[in-house]
Order: structure tokens, then sequence, then C-alpha cells
């Protein structure tokens, strides 16, 4: 089974990043650009508010940040919980993470969502821009997994899922579609799995599970190509 587009193609991925021309922008080093630059703060702040209110989180969850990067949402999203432990598949990336966005109720691990165990139940979990380095096997294989760490009512965030039916509010200009078609027999370089809505749903079918799905703030910088997914595990 592929667990991934490909593990080594993923974390080669992102360890390109660092060595463009600018290694020390913690935005662009995670993929929040549009057209190559950075976006600002406002555009983390409606991301961070997006898992906030659908976690419902409270000061006294402790929480996993699945795929958490160099801990740019980790650092925002410790400051309204108990704590947020983070794990995340690149080295390079989670090295930045626990240089430039550490907090004391944050704790940062390196290593593979699928066998990461540091035996700990989680209140709530979110992944954010992440379930589209799986394929559909491999993300059925996450979603149960990630369950399994969560008690009886737990809560999933899946968010940034791209959204098939949007694919080409995306690929918006012939230059977009001419990559994305060359990408189809070049596997690796167009990185990201497009998803249709009912996939989560599907996903969770022989489970207890509520599976709701949202649209993004229309203020969101991906809004057009975008959705959320919340996942509640039954008792």
């Amino acid at each position: 089974m592929v667990i991934c587009v490909v593990k080594s193609e993923v974390t080669s991925y992102y360890r390109s990043r660092f060595r463009a021309s600018h290694p020390d922008d913690l935005y662009w080093q995670v993929g929040k650009t549009v057209n190559g630059k950075s976006v600002d703060a406002g555009q983390l702040q409606l991301i961070v508010d997006a898992i906030k209110i659908g976690l419902g989180l409270t000061s006294t969850d402790a929480v996993l940040d699945v795929g958490c990067g160099n801990g740019l949402l980790t650092r925002e999203i410790a400051g309204s919980v108990r704590s947020v432990d983070g794990i995340e598949l690149t080295p390079e990336l989670c090295e930045v993470a626990t240089r430039n966005c550490l907090a004391d109720n944050i704790r940062y691990f390196q290593g593979d969502v699928l066998t990461f165990d540091v035996g700990v139940v989680y209140d709530k979990i979110y992944l954010y821009e992440v379930i589209q380095h799986f394929n559909l096997n491999a993300a059925k294989q996450l979603i149960e997994r990630l369950l399994t760490l969560l008690p009886p009512n737990g809560k999933l965030f899946v968010g940034g899922v791209l959204d098939e039916e949007r694919k080409w509010h995306f690929f918006d200009t012939e230059e977009r579609r001419f990559y994305y078609f060359e990408s189809i027999l070049s596997p690796g370089k167009n990185i990201g799995h497009w998803c249709h809505r009912d996939v989560f749903k599907w996903l969770c079918k022989n489970s207890s599970c509520r599976v709701t799905v949202f649209q993004q703030n229309i203020e969101l910088y991906t809004s057009h190509y975008r959705f959320d997914v919340l996942i509640e595990k039954g008792v």
C-alpha cells in the first residue's frame, strides 16, 4: 500500500523550500502563499479561528497537531488549550518548530503519524492542508488511526481539503492548467490529492462518527478551492 504521494517526495518538496531565497519566512516554508508571496497574519488568524471554532477548543483540551510543519499554527493554537503535541514527517520543518515556535505547553515530535504513539489520548486533533499528501487508501488508514487517539465524543478537524469539484477554480489560467496536465505524467511534480466532499462520509460510513463539511470563510485566500471537515467520534 502506498502511504503518501511518496514520503520521500513530500520531504524533498519541503526541504527544497529551505534552499531558496527566503528560508526564514515561516509562512512561505509551509505554503501559505499566493502567487509565490506569503500571505499576511490576518489570513493565518482566519485559519486559527476556523480550527478553534470547529473543534470548540477550551483551556482544558489536550490537542494533537498532525503534520505541524514548522509550528506556525501550533504556536497560535497553544494559547487556547492545555497542551499541544505536534507531529511532523520532515526533519527540517520539525527543527524550525522547536527553534522558533515554542511554548511551555508545546511538544514536537519528528516522525510518521501512522506509527506515532506517545501513549496519549487527545481530546481533539486537527490537521491542516495535510490530507492532500495521502491517497485514498492512506487517507482511510490515517482517519482510522487518528480516531483511535480520541476518546468517545472526541473531535477531528481536517482543514484545507482540496475540493475536487472546484479544482478548476485553482487551475484557472492556461499556464496553471498546462502545469496540471504535465504533472499527471510526472508523479511528484504536483503534490496533492483532490477530494470530493462525500469522501469523508464514505471514510466514516462504518463508524458511529458524525461528519460535517464546511465552506471556508470567504475572506480566506483558499476558500475558492478548499473546504474543511469536522469528524465527531461517537460514544
